[in-house]
């Protein structure tokens, strides 16, 4: 039984997924890296099983699915560790991410942990640091899907009757934050990953282009955008900014904005 089952849900990532299986192999830590490729039309599956070949805690299945969200499925029904982690392919896991992160389960009471994320260019290049914050309920309902999913691990247990919702194919991370907001939840203030931003990422796309898809999770969950609720909503980003401030989260995000020519 391995301490982590990372779990990579992919279809068609040539460009991004030997960064993604790297950044797990280099971890170094006891753990199970679970592929599932939806029948790429590219050379993704080549690169993963000229990898997995070499690296025996990558293991693969290409077959069609239902979308990201009948992915993730697959994956939780595969996985064996005692912790799960979510990295998609177009993102990496910081050196010694694994290592701090069971570090932390192994003394706490937490179910979730969380923490930090650097935006990326396609090049891996770091525009800014997305920092965060404890977590609450309040701000995850009115304000949305905060939390990455790419610097947030579970312990295996605490997701054992959790599956997503296939209707979900782009608001599936909140929907499942939303599912599971009765967990202990840990925030890290480190960062635990990379996120990167290019013009194929589903979440690049306006909100507006899935409008069903948004009105579903908030019917499902009793939300309300209502503009006329603006005076409430203002009063929950006031608070996100304060939690942000009192962490001296936003100092760090100058920090690491500043040129590192200027910092040496």
């Amino acid at each position: 039984m391995p301490k982590f089952s990372i779990l990579t849900p992919v279809r068609n990532s040539e460009m991004f997924i030997t960064r993604c299986l790297e950044s797990v192999k280099n971890q170094d830590f006891d753990m199970e890296h679970l592929i599932q490729d939806a029948k790429s039309s590219d050379s993704t599956m080549r690169i993963i099983d000229n990898f997995s070949n070499l690296n025996v805690h990558v293991k693969s299945v290409s077959e069609t699915d239902d979308g990201q969200s009948d992915a993730l499925n697959k994956l939780l029904d595969r996985a064996t560790g005692k912790y799960i982690g979510w990295l998609n392919s177009d993102e990496t896991y910081l050196p010694g991410t694994l290592q701090k992160v069971h570090e932390i389960f192994e003394r706490t009471n937490a179910d979730v942990l969380y923490g930090d994320c650097f935006f990326v260019d396609e090049n891996l290049n770091r525009i800014r640091l997305y920092s965060n914050h404890k977590f609450n309920r309040t701000i995850l309902r009115h304000l949305g899907c905060y939390i990455p999913s790419c610097s947030t691990f579970f312990k295996a247990e605490s997701l054992a009757n959790f599956r997503f919702d296939v209707q979900f194919k782009r608001c599936m991370d909140w929907d499942m934050y939303l599912q599971i907001d009765n967990l202990r939840f840990e925030y890290l203030k480190e960062a635990l990953s990379t996120f990167a931003i290019h013009s194929n990422q589903v979440t690049n796309k306006p909100e507006s282009e899935d409008h069903h898809e948004f009105s579903l999770l908030q019917e499902k969950h009793g939300l309300n955008r209502n503009p006329a609720l603006i005076k409430p909503k203002l009063r929950v980003k006031l608070f996100r900014i304060f939690l942000k401030m009192s962490n001296g989260n936003y100092f760090r995000e100058l920090y690491y904005s500043i040129p590192t020519w200027f910092k040496s």
